[in-house]
């Protein structure tokens, strides 16, 4: 009876230490299956965030640059080459894009009092075209230009233009920056 007792005693034991039974380790394999499906899915909303705003930088950059140099020029105009530019509200042909020509005395050459230089979009880039030289794109290929709208406006002698921008990647994920700057001719 002694001995019957030790053997009681002694499966009880090996059963205790023998490890895991099959359903235990199938709750811990799905809990395991669910923490990474979690983690898995976080380093894919960071993944995208950071395309997100990357994509968001260069479409920003891009737009920025451009818009200040087309300010920067304008502010140091003559005068506004009515003829060739296309504003929204004056002397508009819906079959062209905007285009703003200016007239300038800083790049004239000895001939010449005055030079031209012409912002247009062409094919969703923008580009800057100085008299006698051949067109500059203002925007990289990694975006493309969908709106570029001019309003012009006369005050007495004073000339402004309201430059209406529209920027966006042309890759993924899509993002798009909308600037838009009014400017007087000094």
């Amino acid at each position: 009876m002694i001995m019957a007792g030790k053997k009681q005693n002694m499966s009880l034991r090996e059963k205790s230490s023998s490890g895991f039974t099959l359903i235990e380790m199938m709750v811990y394999v799905a809990l395991f299956g669910v923490i990474m499906g979690m983690i898995f899915n976080m380093i894919l909303l960071v993944y995208g965030m950071n395309r997100k705003i990357a994509s968001y930088s260069v479409v920003t950059a891009d737009a920025q640059s451009a818009m200040e140099l087309i300010v920067y020029e304008v502010t140091n105009a003559e005068y506004f080459y009515l003829p060739t530019s296309n504003f929204a509200n004056y002397n508009y042909d819906a079959s062209k894009s905007g285009q703003l020509s200016i007239a300038t005395g800083k790049y004239a050459t000895a001939h010449d009092s005055i030079s031209f230089i012409d912002f247009y979009v062409e094919n969703g880039t923008l580009f800057l075209k100085m008299e006698g030289t051949d067109p500059v794109p203002l925007t990289s290929s990694n975006v493309t230009v969908s709106g570029f709208t001019l309003d012009y406006f006369k005050n007495g002698k004073r000339e402004s233009v309201r430059i209406s921008l529209a920027v966006q990647t042309a890759a993924q994920p899509p993002v798009s920056i909308n600037l838009t700057n009014a400017v007087t001719i000094r």
